[in-house]
């Protein structure tokens, strides 16, 4: 099938979206967080109405700052409620995303008349327009936009993950462990926090929260019920999450039909169908 630079774009985009997915979604299902994702995706919508307000614009360096600010906020207020009131994880998370939440709707529903904010973009993202907006260097188009900052992204990440490896697999393994041998969990979960309030926040508009969720949860969990090896599991969940990437976007093209729906509809297939197969062999 022939493959337009429109068509490039867009799965490059996605493809980018889907690697910083997968590294970060191994370590949020091992932890345990996976519902952390979809708590600081819904986080962001104050941040953006804030942003708007602030700047006049609908993008640039605005919005993104006050979206990442929510999410750091947000996240910050989850172990707050953990570490000092006590409350179980999912408490924790449940309430502090819903009143994040609640706020950005109130700021929505305030300022009507001068945010124009839909469904579309909150909850699908513009994965399908992203080669809309270009980078243009003497005339020579780059490509995305969105698709050179998720790059910087997964280098960022990669960096952080790889060149620390020993102690992001030991806080998320066995934290009673990794502080008995002097490791600063707090720290390493802290950090680990600000990464996925980082990666939600610049992963946001491209592909939306709904996107985000199934990226982050789908292919790892995938990949968890392949294999039990670390290294394996990394390698897997990158495979897994660009062929959904790709696979979805040519259902999208056979059907007609929304880019982000379709590759949360072969996310989750692809996760049914090995679950389905791994039962039968054990």
């Amino acid at each position: 099938m022939y493959l337009s630079a429109f068509d490039v774009g867009v799965l490059s985009t996605g493809a980018l979206a889907a690697a910083c997915s997968a590294q970060l979604g191994v370590f949020l299902v091992l932890r345990r967080l996976a519902m952390l994702a979809d708590a600081l995706s819904h986080a962001v919508l104050p941040g953006i109405v804030l942003g708007f307000l602030i700047s006049g614009s609908r993008g640039g360096f605005g919005i993104l700052a006050a979206s990442a600010a929510a999410a750091l906020a947000c996240a910050a207020c989850i172990q707050f409620l953990q570490r000092y009131a006590g409350l179980r994880q999912d408490l924790a998370i449940g309430s502090s995303f819903t009143f994040f939440f609640a706020v950005g709707v109130i700021l929505i529903t305030r300022f009507a008349g001068q945010v124009d904010l839909d469904q579309d973009c909150v909850l699908y993202g513009e994965l399908a327009y992203a080669p809309l907006d270009p980078i243009v260097y003497n005339g020579l188009i780059l490509g995305p936009r969105s698709a050179w900052i998720l790059a910087g992204l997964f280098a960022l990440t990669f960096l952080v993950f790889q060149v620390f490896r020993n102690r992001w697999v030991a806080t998320s393994f066995d934290p009673d462990y990794a502080r008995s041998i002097g490791i600063q969990t707090n720290f390493w979960h802290t950090l680990f926090m600000a990464i996925v309030a980082l990666t939600t926040t610049l992963t946001f508009e491209s592909v939306g929260a709904v996107l985000i969720i199934a990226l982050l949860v789908g292919p790892a969990a995938t990949a968890l019920l392949l294999t039990h090896r670390l290294n394996r599991v990394f390698l897997y969940a990158f495979i897994i999450s660009i062929t959904e990437v790709v696979a979805g976007y040519g259902l999208a093209l056979a059907t007609s039909g929304n880019l982000v729906g379709a590759i949360g509809i072969i996310t989750g297939l692809v996760y049914l169908a090995v679950y389905a197969v791994t039962r039968k062999r054990t």
